[in-house]
């Protein structure tokens, strides 16, 4: 695998998204990316971080295209603009068209790459989402699973179906995501469940893909975590929309 891909297996964009993130985070989600041969890009869009840090962090994709590996390209935005259009902008920046948007304070691992390649065949219109969001998030009870909207709110209430649709560090088509998208300046930190919805009301599907596992961190520096109380409320309501389109 480390050598060749399948014929069918498309090459994909990585966009992650900063914010004043520590680079060590950023070297461990990129590290098995900068060196896959499903990878054809690396895309970082960081939302208007402190200069101090931006600094850092250009000297540290200056240093990872001189390996001369993969492109790895810097967007900055001029304003915060906050998580969810911060991702939105990191998938449009992308010339692939399949991009694995990723956290930049998780871990991407071979394992999770790898799992994308041994799919037979993607689909524009399915997000081919991680089975296991290692050591805390499982959701391989779903596992090999192409799941539509009455699916999905059929088991809305099961945990793992509620902390899946707010876990993105998944694969989808450029293209079907950006004419999805619609920005919701009420949403802070659950912008993955509000996207998804927005995804699955349109008669779009969420794949679980077997084996496509990465490491998740779990950290007092998480946007989600500093904004919890906020995250949980905004999150239940969407899950009531959800429930809503198929009543």
């Amino acid at each position: 695998m480390q050598d060749n891909i399948p014929y069918h297996t498309p090459l994909i964009s990585l966009a992650i998204t900063t914010y004043n993130r520590p680079i060590k985070m950023i070297q461990e989600a990129l590290s098995e990316a900068l060196v896959h041969p499903i990878v054809s890009e690396i895309v970082i869009c960081d939302d208007a971080s402190d200069e101090n840090y931006l600094s850092a962090l250009r000297d540290e994709v200056h240093n990872m295209n001189r390996k001369g590996l993969i492109p790895v390209h810097l967007f900055v935005n001029s304003a915060n603009v906050g998580m969810s259009v911060n991702k939105f902008r990191a998938v449009s920046f992308c010339t692939s068209d399949w991009v694995l948007l990723f956290d930049s304070d998780n871990g991407l691992w071979k394992q999770t790459l790898d799992a994308i390649c041994h799919l037979p065949e993607l689909f524009p219109d399915t997000i081919y989402s991680p089975s296991f969001a290692s050591p805390n998030f499982d959701y391989r009870e779903f596992e090999g699973k192409t799941m539509n909207i009455k699916f999905v709110a059929d088991h809305i209430d099961n945990r793992a179906m509620s902390v899946l649709l707010n876990t993105c560090n998944y694969l989808v088509n450029r293209t079907n995501y950006c004419n999805t998208f619609v920005p919701n300046p009420a949403i802070s930190e659950s912008d993955t469940i509000w996207f998804n919805y927005l995804w699955l009301k349109e008669g779009n599907k969420i794949h679980v893909v077997k084996d496509m596992h990465y490491f998740h961190r779990v950290h007092d520096g998480s946007g989600w975590k500093k904004n919890a109380s906020k995250n949980i409320l905004d999150a239940e309501r969407i899950k009531n929309m959800i429930k809503s389109c198929v009543e």
